[in-house]
């Protein structure tokens, strides 16, 4: 297994207007139309800081911004309608971020997954693909592009998308648990 600075799959991740992602199949970001009244989601207790995680029913939306050289890691469960959102810190290693998927959420029928606005990022990206593919290498995975600098990213219904104008915000209530890992 590659350390920190390698990756074989890193040349697959390109720039592509304001963060990275697989050069041949991302998706666009979408703005977010669901519910935007304070209570009705979650937020990462610190907007510009990895390591954050939520876990909620399918229906309520999970942000977080301040994705630099860290990635968002989506994990949906069609089973079950439930998600989690992961703001993966960019000096997580593989093992750390499969351990947090074997522990917090083992079952998933698909993987969003947002890339950050720094090249670093795609370090983060190789690694949150690997330990994926270690824990369900059949799940599908959905990349995607983001239309402005710095976005509030809310996972929503099995999807990613953008808050509009709020770029370096959370809408949310806050996360008040431990959910650093």
């Amino acid at each position: 297994m590659c350390g920190y600075d390698c990756f074989e799959r890193t040349g697959d991740f390109e720039k592509y207007i304001f963060n990275y992602c697989p050069t041949d199949d991302a998706k666009r970001i979408q703005p977010y139309k669901g519910p935007k009244d304070y209570s009705s989601g979650m937020s990462t207790e610190d907007p510009d800081l990895g390591g954050g995680w939520l876990k909620s029913d399918i229906n309520t939306p999970l942000s977080t911004t301040g994705v630099r050289t860290c990635a968002v890691l989506n994990l949906v469960d069609e089973d079950t309608n439930t998600h989690t959102l992961y703001h993966v810190f960019h000096g997580t290693g593989v093992n750390s971020i499969k351990d947090f998927i074997t522990t917090e959420f083992p079952h998933f029928t698909h993987v969003n997954i947002v890339g950050g606005n720094q090249y670093q990022t795609i370090y983060t990206m190789s690694r949150i693909v690997d330990a994926v593919n270690e824990v369900n290498p059949e799940a599908e995975k959905t990349f995607y592009y983001t239309v402005t600098d710095n976005p509030e990213l809310v996972a929503y219904k099995g999807d990613m998308y953008y808050m509009k104008g709020k770029s370096g915000n959370l809408s949310f209530v806050r996360n008040k648990e431990n959910y650093w890992y």
